[in-house]
């Protein structure tokens, strides 16, 4: 009997993540079809480009859920095609995963995005700093052209 007690909290708690991601994916699907009617293009893709790498995550999703993701890379596709004109996308990764991500030069955010994350940069030099913990941290300077 406790063993199947056991099993049901653990569904019940799946259930509980599964609901909380849902309702993240609803927030950012709700700032990309925000930020693209403002003409914030690269906000846009960047905001389907996390719902679709946090759905790529869980593995096996619900059909509706698959299809909006199927939909997002789409959708992410003609963004970037736009951006692109005029900037360039960097995806940075570290090793461990989870190192936050710095522009040096520019105020740190008070929720600041961890690798691996994607970004659209300006043509030009640019410095990210990478810090795991407080006493590891890399800085990596980089030039990019708009297109790459």
């Amino acid at each position: 009997m406790r063993g199947r007690s056991l099993a049901c909290a653990a569904e019940r708690c799946q259930q509980a993540l599964d609901t909380a991601d849902e309702e993240r994916w609803e927030l950012w699907l709700a700032v990309a079809s925000a930020a693209e009617l403002s003409g914030d293009l690269d906000r846009a893709a960047l905001s389907l480009d996390r719902f679709v790498r946090d759905a790529d995550k869980r593995g096996r999703l619900p059909s509706h859920w698959a299809a909006i993701r199927d939909e997002a890379r789409t959708t992410i596709a003609r963004l970037d095609g736009e951006v692109l004109k005029t900037k360039a996308r960097v995806t940075i990764t570290s090793l461990p995963e989870g190192a936050e991500v710095e522009l040096v030069g520019i105020p740190k955010r008070p929720n600041a995005e961890r690798t691996p994350t994607t970004r659209y940069f300006t043509p030009g030099n640019h410095t990210l700093r990478l810090v795991l913990d407080p006493d590891v941290n890399r800085e990596v300077a980089f030039t990019v052209k708009a297109g790459q």
